[in-house]
């Protein structure tokens, strides 16, 4: 995996002595770890780097595309700003010129801005004929998969109640055959940490359709983002039924899938959860022997300053 499995802390602490750190060595300590951490699928580099590179090869047309609509989006808006100026214009006129006078300034007024006429009406561009088939099929950023994973899992706890009560199943939403994420570029990871729990979450309520989540390695938010045409790309998502190309298929089935056992609706599958243990790095006094004397002499004095009698004012 591209990204370290260890986070490190490498502020200060707010009670440190600096002029004893000499002191002290460092030193880490094993504790116990939350066993329902989910983890980050383990994906080799050379496998991040082809699941990139084809599916910026399943983006074609579409950062024309969004190229094509952000000129028509602003040449609107100018037009837009033009006329309500000339309509502000206008109304201050009529209300400054005198009623026989209203005539001969509306003549002068109503001149159309260049390039611009009385009847020019902005017709919309065809981008419905040119919008690639893949937008139908992807989700782009964090906020916005976040949104549609959060609507999966309980549409699966929804579907699993209603199953057993015997009503009418909803609407379902479409799902996600993968999720994309430029883990080696977002800073700080914790924006994306939910990403894994869950996806895990909806695995495990054993779905038709498996999500996978891929880590990508380092640079892969500036090469999504020339893909789609977008300032931003940390994430991206496909959806199920988009048909990818077979080897892209083969490639997401040696990814591994991340599930969470204990919210599994099959009772008979569960099993008990290793235990986790993390390591810390903290600071300790290299000679444990003299810390303890000055720490025993420390305490003496200090009470031996409660009990002695304040001295007389």
């Amino acid at each position: 995996m591209s990204h370290k499995s260890v986070r490190t802390h490498s502020h200060a602490s707010n009670r440190a002595k600096p002029e004893k750190v000499a002191d002290r060595k460092v030193v880490f300590k094993s504790v116990l770890d939350s066993p329902f951490r989910i983890q980050w699928p383990s994906v080799p580099v050379n496998v991040q780097n082809s699941l990139l590179s084809l599916a910026i090869g399943m983006l074609d047309g579409v950062a024309i595309y969004h190229s094509e609509r952000s000129k028509y989006s602003r040449k609107r808006k100018h037009i837009q700003r033009v006329e309500s100026k000339q309509n502000k214009r206008q109304k201050l006129e009529a209300i400054k010129t005198p009623y026989n006078e209203t005539t001969t300034m509306d003549e002068s007024s109503s001149k159309d801005p260049p390039g611009m006429t009385s009847g020019t009406v902005l017709k919309d561009p065809p981008l419905s004929d040119a919008r690639p088939r893949m937008l139908e099929h992807l989700v782009v950023g964090i906020n916005e998969i976040t949104r549609r994973l959060e609507a999966l899992v309980r549409q699966e706890r929804l579907l699993i109640d209603t199953s057993s009560l015997n009503k009418q199943k909803p609407v379902t939403l479409p799902t996600f055959k993968t999720i994309l994420v430029c883990y080696g570029d977002i800073d700080p990871p914790l924006l994306v940490d939910h990403l894994p729990h869950l996806v895990a979450a909806y695995n495990s309520s054993r779905p038709a359709n498996i999500i996978k989540l891929i880590p990508l390695p380092k640079g892969s938010e500036v090469a999504l983002a020339q893909a789609t045409g977008l300032p931003r790309a940390a994430a991206i998502a496909i959806d199920a039924n988009f048909d990818v190309v077979p080897y892209f298929a083969t490639l997401l089935d040696t990814v591994p899938t991340l599930t969470a056992p204990w919210l599994s609706s099959a009772g008979h599958h569960r099993s008990l959860i290793p235990t986790h243990i993390k390591q810390i790095r903290t600071s300790a006094p290299k000679d444990i022997k003299v810390a303890k004397e000055l720490r025993a002499e420390g305490k003496a004095s200090a009470k031996q300053r409660r009990q002695s009698p304040p001295a007389p004012s």
